[in-house]
């Protein structure tokens, strides 16, 4: 490639992982966009919703509770994220995943 890659090139690739049960690539492409914005919650949105689509639930809880404890839940703004978080985190605490 030319050019480095940007958050956005990672950001794509997450979806095409989550779309293709790619866990493993995923993995990477949540890590490289967490080192070009480390405050922005979208690669631990996605990287979680690849865990829930292939069915890896404790994983995606454990994404969701890193993201609490590190405060970056007041990055999201999208409407129903929010939400899904607390439901998420009530269930890891009700089951202490």
């Amino acid at each position: 490639m030319p050019m480095k890659p940007d958050s956005v090139i990672w950001s794509s690739l997450l979806g095409f992982c989550r779309k293709h049960g790619e866990t493993l690539l995923a993995k990477l492409a949540a890590d490289k966009f967490k080192e070009l914005e480390p405050n922005n919650s979208l690669g631990y949105v996605q990287m979680s919703n690849v865990y829930s689509s292939a069915g890896s639930f404790t994983e995606a809880c454990l994404i969701t509770k890193l993201v609490v404890q590190s405060n970056i839940v007041g990055c999201i703004h999208l409407r129903g994220i929010k939400l899904l978080i607390i439901i998420i985190i009530f269930v890891v605490y009700l089951f202490n995943i």
